[in-house]
């Protein structure tokens, strides 16, 4: 503004009258229109460039497209800086109420939001937990374990296929809950990845330092790999089914009675690991539950009446000693399990299937004898394989979902006994932190929660080999001189000005330039004051996008916005048209 004021002093005759002198200035309004072009080409470079940069962006546009387009009126630098002060004065009076609103009014920060999602995924987890319970309560409805139900050996084809087909729903109706409570719990995950950057870096007033949240978040990701392995048991067990190779019961393979007995042997089994599942998630959810309770995340429960009679009992959550209490409950469910199939393998003659299956898949299975009994026998030791290690992976991932709670239960117990959750204190974020936050603004890299890894917890670097690297030039060799690094420095120019993001700044400046002009001519300068057309340049600018898919998004939103808008404020209007004292007061005005 300054310097279009100064252009229309040097242009304007001195004894000119206050018409020419106040007026439109052709020198005024082309000195305006270079800074708003260079303005809007910088920001939306910057913009494009610098994804976090958005918001500060849109202020910046807001604020250089009203200065510009009206700098050309002003007549002083007087008026010019009052002007700019009251537009001043009005974006910090927005920041002012966006502030106070946000602080007082409804205080909602980034860390409560994660801390809202941690709740949301152990909650979740303890959904999946139960959703496979119950999975494994119908696992036998799979074909897996043959669908007929034993003492049915007799019944009609027509009523045995009906019997399959309402087993089969009821097994599929099962396996879809599990799914579905995998993937909320998956994308309760994914949001976790994306808030904790934020929740880090925030100065707030609370219990949980910026650490601690990070370990929180490591605790949660290392839950996630095996509670979420649990939802393939039913892909396997389907694919267990689809496979050619898979032995079909037949009565000409076994002899009448073998695999009735053989059916009521894996249902014994499936109920035993029905019964040990059962257990172990009870645990697990009190578990879970202890963690919320030990984080403040819940409140504690009412402390009940502790009957001498009984003597000692297991601890409940909430207090300490629970993670002892699930580690022993751990080990006694992984030494019971793992002796108890071992034994009951044995017992049936299937001992070599804890040792080697490979003979099993891609041994020839056509040596028989002349009844065929050779052959029925490694049917069935294929098909006791492949249940028993179905059975062996179920019971390995809950061991390991075991192993990963009982981590959070400890960090949780440690926290709440070292007088972490005592008293509030600010909390404001590690130097480190800041530091890598603006070097990822002025960088354009954004920070990935997992590679804040500690090394000095024992965690070891992986080398990932030169691949990532950056390639080398075949048609430059690596600089030795001086002149030839000055050289490397100086290509950078044309590979900037080459750039998406230096194209993305010349299109929102011509398009912004193709309405703007008409500020700056003489015979349209007042109809582009006087309809307020600089609110169209608002849109152009904040509306456009580096991506075609989301600027398309961003102008359909603005177009129902804008029409819902237009409709209330009409409404507005015409009431305000009709009420009497209002129209009194608008005529006065």
């Amino acid at each position: 503004m300054w310097a279009g004021i100064k252009a229309r002093q040097h242009t304007t005759p001195p004894n000119a009258p206050s018409s020419v002198a106040l007026g439109y200035n052709s020198s005024a309004s082309v000195v305006n229109a270079m800074f708003l072009m260079l303005s809007m080409f910088g920001i939306n470079t910057l913009r494009a460039s610098r994804v976090s940069l958005k918001i500060p962006a849109i202020h910046f546009t807001v604020f250089t497209l009203v200065g510009f387009t009206y700098g050309p009126q002003q007549p002083t630098v007087a008026h010019a800086r009052r002007f700019t002060k009251e537009l001043l004065y009005a974006f910090l009076t927005g920041h002012a109420i966006s502030t106070g609103v946000a602080l007082f009014i409804i205080p909602v920060s980034s860390r409560k939001v994660f801390f809202g999602e941690v709740i949301g995924f152990l909650q979740s987890c303890r959904g999946l937990l139960k959703s496979q319970l119950e999975f494994v309560r119908v696992l036998d409805h799979s074909e897996m374990c043959d669908t007929r139900q034993a003492g049915h050996s007799n019944v009609e084809e027509g009523d045995e296929d009906a019997i399959r087909a309402e087993r089969r729903a009821v097994f599929d109706k099962k396996f879809g809950a599990l799914k579905i409570a995998s993937a909320g719990m998956l994308m309760l995950q994914a949001k976790l990845r994306d808030d904790v950057i934020f929740a880090k870096r925030e100065t707030a007033y609370g219990y949980l330092t910026e650490t601690d949240i990070h370990q929180i978040y490591q605790l949660l990701r290392d839950i996630t790999i095996p509670i979420s392995g649990l939802s393939t048991i039913g892909d396997i067990v389907g694919r267990m089914t689809e496979a050619s190779d898979t032995p079909k019961p037949s009565s000409q393979a076994n002899p009448e009675g073998v695999s009735e007995d053989d059916r009521k042997d894996w249902l014994a089994m499936i109920e035993e690991v029905y019964g040990s599942f059962d257990r172990m998630i009870t645990i697990l959810d009190e578990s879970i539950l202890h963690i919320l309770i030990s984080l403040k995340f819940l409140p504690a429960p009412a402390a009940m009446p502790e009957d001498v009679e009984k003597g000692f009992t297991d601890p409940k959550p909430g207090q300490l000693g629970f993670g002892d209490f699930l580690l022993r409950r751990t080990e006694e469910f992984r030494e019971q399990r793992s002796t108890h199939l071992r034994l009951w393998a044995e017992q049936r003659g299937l001992g070599s299937v804890f040792q080697t299956t490979t003979k099993h898949h891609t041994g020839p299975s056509t040596e028989s004898k002349g009844d065929g009994s050779r052959l029925g026998n490694t049917s069935h030791e294929v098909l006791a394989s492949r249940r028993l290690h179905v059975i062996l992976y179920m019971e390995y991932l809950l061991y390991s979902v075991c192993m990963a709670i009982l981590k959070l239960v400890r960090f949780a117990e440690a926290k709440s006994s070292d007088s972490t959750f005592d008293k509030k204190h600010i909390i404001f974020p590690k130097l480190k932190t800041v530091i890598k936050w603006v070097r990822g603004l002025v960088n354009g890299e954004d920070i990935d929660p997992t590679a804040n890894v500690d090394q000095s917890a024992g965690v070891e670097s992986v080398y990932l080999g030169d691949s990532f690297r950056t390639p080398k030039d075949p048609e430059h060799l690596p600089a030795k001189t001086m002149w030839q690094r000055f050289g490397n420095h100086l290509r950078a120019v044309p590979r900037l000005l080459g750039s998406d993001s230096v194209r993305f700044g010349a299109r929102v400046t011509i398009a912004v330039m193709s309405i703007a002009v008409i500020c700056y001519i003489r015979q349209t300068h007042k109809f582009f004051i006087r309809q307020r057309v600089v609110w169209c340049l608002v849109m152009i600018a904040i509306g456009m996008s580096p991506s075609s898919g989301s600027a398309i998004f961003i102008l359909l939103g603005n177009l129902v916005v804008t029409f819902v808008g237009m409709i209330g404020a009409y409404i507005n209007c015409t009431l305000f048209a009709h009420c009497p004292t209002s129209s009194q007061r608008v005529s006065q005005v």
